[in-house]
Order: structure tokens, then sequence, then C-alpha cells
């Protein structure tokens, strides 16, 4: 079997993991798909141009991805934000080309070895946390004491191929 298919099989495989662990709530899952549908259809380009990619955990939505124009990050923040069950909105799209199948690809493996650290670390419950990992940066949402989230990040940006980590986690009472 051929590397590209030996990492193709790896990236599906993946993605399936992550899905049957996934703790979300119908309400996030709701949350992705209107708001995606929101800010594709409001933008004033072929949609092909653009790359966006929506998490929701807890009522709170990251909008990371590409997109050809400054003005379209601001539409797509705008958009999320008419959504009622959307707590907050973190929007990180960055202003150039779309990255490639690779980059994708290596983003999952990184979220996946993430996860598997964290799970191994034996520290957190996954089910409070969430990973998603863009171009190479690293998203923690969910839920934390204080010192798990300096633990987590720590860890995080400890992990091979992580460019950068970002916290977007609420101080847990």
């Amino acid at each position: 079997m051929s590397k590209s298919k030996q990492l193709f099989s790896l990236v599906f495989l993946s993605s399936l993991l992550i899905a049957c662990a996934s703790d979300k709530s119908v309400d996030d899952g709701r949350n992705e798909k209107l708001s995606k549908k929101k800010i594709m259809n409001s933008f004033p380009i072929d949609v092909t141009k653009a790359n966006i990619n929506i998490s929701s955990f807890n009522g709170d939505l990251l909008i990371t991805g590409q997109v050809p124009r400054e003005e379209l990050v601001r539409l797509a923040t705008a958009q999320a934000n008419t959504l009622r069950n959307v707590r907050e909105v973190f929007n990180y799209l960055e202003v150039m080309g779309e990255t490639s199948f690779l980059s994708k690809a290596n983003d999952r493996f990184i979220t996946n070895k993430i996860r598997s650290r964290l799970q191994d670390s034996k520290l957190l419950r996954m089910g409070k946390i969430h990973i998603v990992t863009e171009y190479g940066v690293a998203y923690l949402m969910g839920t934390l004491k204080k010192e798990e989230i300096e633990m987590t990040l720590t860890l995080i940006q400890e992990t091979d191929g992580v460019q950068k980590a970002v916290s977007l986690v609420r101080l847990k009472k």
C-alpha cells in the first residue's frame, strides 16, 4: 500500500473515531450546520474560493479556515452572531489561499496526537474539552479550572507539529 493511501486511511479512521467519541450536544451540531450555511450563503463570491470550518462546543462557535478577502472575515462573524444558541463566536479565519489536502490531513493527525496524549495523561476527561487544529494551530475549547487549562496548554504546545496553542476555554468556577 502506498504512503498516500496509508495516510488517507489513517485520516479517515481517525475522523471516524473522533466522531464516535464526540460528546457534542444537539445544539452544537445544529449551530455548526446553520452557521456554515448562513455564512456561505451570504458570501458575495464563488464559495469555492473559501475554505470555512465551523466547530461548536458548549455553545461557543469557532470559525477557522481561509478566505480570499478581509471583509469576508467580518461577514462570517456577523452571520454566526445571528444564531440564538451561540454564546460566543471566535473567528480565526485567515486571508490567504486554501490549505492543501496534505495540510488538512496533517491537522487531523495533530488533533489525534493531542487527544491521545490527553487521554494518556489521565488529567482530563475528554468530554470536557474539544480540540480543533487548523494550519498547525491547535484551538482548545471547553470549561476547565485554571490549573487544568495550564496543564492542557502545556501538553498541547509540546505535541509535535503544533505551531501554536490557542485557549478559548471558559474558566470553571
